[in-house]
């Protein structure tokens, strides 16, 4: 993904954007104020630091036995973060991007290698176990488990869109899988979003492209983070999100879809111009649909050659990305 944007348009200097949480994978997660929980013998790094076969920045995590005496469970590690600010929210969402060597197996012992879970006390529970090649997902004890086989080897995108006590709707690498009313409210105001990765079993290599949840944005609002106002950190987001004519860009994109035809591209580019707000700096050059916009003075060159960079590692973003430890 194009995570160069962080440096030039954002810098992302805490998790929180506006009305919306974000961890894009290029900082240690309790940095941005998670909680760690777990052991703290796990190894971590970001790649492509690691020199790593990933593109764009994701955080990596292997966890072995360690130093536990033999048995099913060895290193864990996890993070938390309550979801109190957002309790009531309506509509809200959650989605993360990951990729894990977790052998499918684990599922057939209950074990959960690698979660992603939206919980509290109320009714409405929210997970998903995931491996390379299966996925468990409960909503609720006294509802069915669902189990689902994905393509293994590759990273996949999950997402659920709740709006209030009226529906849920999750999603799978954008195709909706699953959809009806919810079990209760979420999130409340006990709420708590944990995700990680543990061994159980077999050791566990697992890479976290990102995970976002909270307020859901307007459709063609071009607002992503809900802030009221259209400026570099939702340009970071369209730059992502952007598909190119015809290409279906995905339940997450429909703010960034000007013209509600399923795709992101050089017509809603412009319309995103029109909608910009920042007062202080003008839209970013975007290069996939240069000539639709206004033609650069002198001064925009050295920022256009570095975004001409940034939107080419946008494209790759949905490129399969295997995941592998380094050397040590």
């Amino acid at each position: 993904m194009a995570r160069v944007l962080t440096a030039l348009c954002l810098a992302f200097p805490a998790s929180v954007l506006a009305e919306v949480v974000v961890f894009e994978g290029n900082a240690l997660p309790e940095t941005l104020g998670w909680e760690r929980a777990g052991s703290a013998d796990a190894d971590r790094w970001l790649d492509p630091a690691s020199g790593g076969d990933l593109e764009g920045d994701w955080f990596c995590h292997y966890c072995d036995l360690g130093v536990w005496a033999p048995g099913p469970i060895g290193e864990t590690d996890f993070y938390r973060m309550s979801v109190a600010p957002f309790a009531g929210a309506d509509p809200w969402f959650i989605e993360w991007r990951v990729a894990t060597d977790a052998p499918p197996v684990i599922l057939d012992t209950q074990g959960t290698p690698v979660a992603v879970s939206a919980y509290g006390n109320g009714n409405a529970l929210y997970h998903f176990t995931i491996t390379d090649g299966r996925i468990r997902v409960v909503r609720d004890t006294g509802l069915p488990v669902i189990y689902m086989d994905i393509a293994q080897g590759v990273p996949h995108t999950y997402r659920v869109e709740l709006r209030g006590e009226q529906s849920y709707a999750w999603y799978l690498d954008g195709e909706l899988i699953d959809s009806g009313t919810p079990y209760g409210m979420y999130p409340l105001d006990d709420s708590k979003v944990i995700w990680g990765a543990r061994y159980h079993h077999y050791p566990t290599t697992t890479c976290w492209d990102y995970l976002r949840y909270g307020d859901m944005p307007a459709d063609a609002s071009g607002d992503f983070d809900s802030s009221g106002t259209i400026d570099g950190q939702d340009f970071y987001f369209f730059a992502e999100y952007f598909s190119g004519e015809g290409v279906d860009a995905g339940p997450g994109a429909r703010w960034a879809d000007f013209d509600a035809d399923t795709d992101v591209d050089c017509a809603d580019w412009e319309a995103f111009q029109l909608a910009w707000t920042d007062t202080v700096n003008d839209p970013p050059i975007f290069f996939p649909c240069f000539g639709g916009g206004p033609i650069p003075t002198v001064s925009d060159w050295g920022v256009a050659v570095m975004l001409l960079l940034v939107t080419t590692c946008a494209t790759l973003a949905h490129r399969p990305k295997p995941i592998e430890r380094p050397q040590t």
